[in-house]
C-alpha cells in the first residue's frame, strides 16, 4: 500500500465519523426501539451526547442527575452499553416510534 492511498483511506475515514456525528439527532423524550425490539427514551446531555433511558426510570417522579441509563449514543453514532462497552448498533438502527415522553417535575 502506497503512501497516498493510506492518506486517502485516513481522509475518508474522518469524513465518515464527521458526516456520521452529525447524523446524530435524537429528540429529548422521544421513544426509540432498538433492533431487537426494546423500547428507550432519548435523553440529550451536554456536548450532542445522548442518553437512553428505559421508559419506567424516565417517567419518575423526581429528576435525578445520575439516573441509570440503558445505552449512550457516542459521537460517532455507535450504541454503547450502560458499562460502555459498544453493542453493535447504531444509531442508524433506532426506529423512531414518533411519540414522546414528557418528564413529570418533582413536588419536593
Amino acid at each position: 500500500m502506497t503512501r497516498l492511498e493510506k492518506v486517502r483511506r485516513r481522509l475518508k475515514a474522518a469524513k465518515d465519523r464527521e458526516r456520521t456525528s452529525r447524523q446524530v439527532e435524537l429528540k429529548q423524550g422521544g421513544v426509540y426501539a432498538l433492533p431487537n425490539g426494546m423500547e428507550l427514551v432519548a435523553g440529550v446531555g451536554r456536548a450532542g451526547r445522548y442518553f437512553l433511558y428505559h421508559p419506567l426510570v424516565w417517567a419518575g417522579q423526581a429528576w435525578i442527575v445520575t439516573l441509570p441509563i440503558t445505552c449512550e449514543v457516542d459521537a460517532e453514532g455507535r450504541v454503547l452499553s450502560h458499562k460502555g462497552s459498544p453493542t453493535g448498533w447504531r444509531v442508524g438502527d433506532l426506529t423512531d416510534l414518533h411519540r414522546t415522553v414528557e418528564r413529570q417535575s418533582s413536588r419536593l
